[in-house]
């Protein structure tokens, strides 16, 4: 691995822009030559992948199965929610047309494709240096930032985790399935860069039903009950996620351009020691810790599509509009964990006061008390340590005394009251004798063929009755 050509990396001492608290800048102070880097490589492998190659869109036109290729739909159509723009490949097109005395095209009339190709297959040259082919080209920027991570976190030895398939939380009955909103192509080199890392460097596969994420976090976890215990971290851990600033431990956010977006270490103290932190960043909150757990419970995670609001049916959603900012006012100057769980709790008792229910996305119908549903949340926030980790959100609420009383068992349905009492045994009355009928002519098997077509007929129409009968019974008012 010493031979591989790679950028020169140079350690930045520069802060992080934003959770300063919980920057470590004098990382050496926590490793030694022992610690292991756990590194959450799905996102490694995947943007150097698609760095090798380029998207563009392959326009079809249906009538005179002519073929342009374009960088992308904007080109094609403009910046436009519906129709097309003048200042369009197709608005062009048809100034032409038009110019001519042809009839306009329109967007019905072409249809289109999303395309990739590898950039690198007639060579290239990248700082300076020459690469025969995109598979080269991939090969060295993997390196270079697997260099620039050990750097940049002083620690040398490495362990890259890598996941596949479906996991536990595909099986979870939420509006939307888990992480569908991961669509269009992988990228064309994506496998060769995972069988790189896999074959070049120590690594291995999550187990099934696990996402790398988790099995990252659980390393993270035993380093930190390493360093609470010995004074040294045994595990870091390194990932792009924002799932990986909920659990304990030293967390390297390996995301970069140039240089890393935020270069320096953060340590996430235990839910039991601290709150954590948090940060507003545009539209968005960054944190670390308990208060970004409860981020993520109340806003969601579009990427792995999940959130308590956004994927449910528009008529049960809470409509009140809560986004960042909002979060940010209500959780950033908690002090104690009990405040912060607090909150947590009186936010979804106030959008589900009367808990939830919906068709989930295998057609199931889903039923949940308030706490049930913040458990859902939880499910797919919550990085499970071992197939056998029942943790769950409720056990914070009883370590911390949070009163959570009124989202417990508050689940109300609202059906039409059953009839009044006398009217009730006039109709069982009749119901029982209907049924009585027809068992008695069902019994009755003897006789011609008329007569027993006659006695089904006599059945069919009894058992209607019953039906009616049911279905007046439950749908009288009191």
């Amino acid at each position: 691995q010493e031979n591989r050509k790679v950028t020169q990396y140079y350690r930045s001492k520069h802060d992080n822009p934003y959770l300063l608290a919980s920057q470590i800048t004098n990382i050496q102070d926590y490793v030694n030559e022992k610690t292991v880097n756990v590194v959450d490589a799905d996102t490694l492998a995947f943007q150097v992948a698609s760095s090798v190659e380029d998207d563009y869109i392959e326009v079809v036109n249906l009538t005179t199965k002519t073929v342009v290729e374009m960088k992308n739909v904007t080109e094609f159509k403009g910046r436009v929610r519906s129709g097309f723009s003048s200042d369009s490949w197709l608005g062009n097109e048809n100034l032409k047309r038009e110019a001519e005395n042809k009839t306009p095209y329109t967007l019905e009339d072409y249809e289109i494709t999303p395309k990739k190709r590898l950039k690198h297959e007639k060579g290239a040259t990248v700082d300076d240096l020459h690469f025969e082919t995109s598979m080269d080209v991939l090969k060295y920027y993997v390196d270079s930032w697997v260099k620039a991570i050990k750097v940049q976190t002083t620690v040398e030895r490495t362990l890259f985790i890598l996941g596949e398939g479906d996991v536990h939380r595909h099986d979870l009955l939420l509006p939307k399935p888990y992480k569908d909103g991961r669509s269009g192509e992988r990228p064309l080199l994506l496998k060769a860069a995972r069988m790189y890392i896999l074959n070049e460097y120590v690594s291995k596969m999550a187990p099934k039903g696990f996402e790398a994420d988790e099995i990252v976090d659980t390393y993270g976890k035993k380093g930190y009950e390493a360093y609470k215990a010995t004074g040294v971290f045994s595990f870091i851990k390194s990932s792009p996620d924002k799932d990986a600033g909920n659990k304990e431990g030293i967390l390297f956010n390996y995301d970069k351009s140039f240089t890393f977006k935020i270069p320096q270490p953060m340590m996430i103290k235990s839910m039991d020691e601290d709150v954590g932190e948090i940060a507003i960043d545009k539209d968005k909150i960054r944190g670390v810790g308990l208060k970004h757990m409860c981020y993520q419970l109340i806003i969601g995670d579009s990427a792995d599509t999940y959130g308590p609001r956004t994927y449910l049916p528009e008529e049960l959603r809470p409509k009140v509009k809560y986004a960042a900012a909002g979060f940010y006012k209500d959780f950033y100057a908690l002090p104690t964990q009990k405040e912060v769980l607090q909150k947590l709790v009186d936010i979804y008792h106030a959008w589900f006061p009367e808990g939830i229910a919906y068709t989930a996305w295998n057609g199931v119908e889903a039923e949940f008390d308030t706490l049930g549903y913040l458990e859902l949340m939880f499910s797919c926030a919550y990085m499970k340590e071992s197939p056998k980790d029942s943790t769950k959100i409720e056990d914070a609420l009883i370590q911390f005394d949070v009163d959570y009383k009124k989202i417990v068992g508050n689940r109300i349905t609202h059906d039409t009251p059953l009839v009044g009492d006398d009217i009730l045994k006039e109709l069982v009355h009749e119901t029982k004798t209907l049924i009585e009928e027809a068992m008695s002519e069902v019994e009755q098997k003897t006789g011609t063929k008329p007569v027993l077509v006659a006695k089904l007929e006599r059945t069919e129409s009894l058992l209607k009755e019953t039906t009616e009968k049911l279905r007046s019974m439950f749908a009288t008012g009191g």
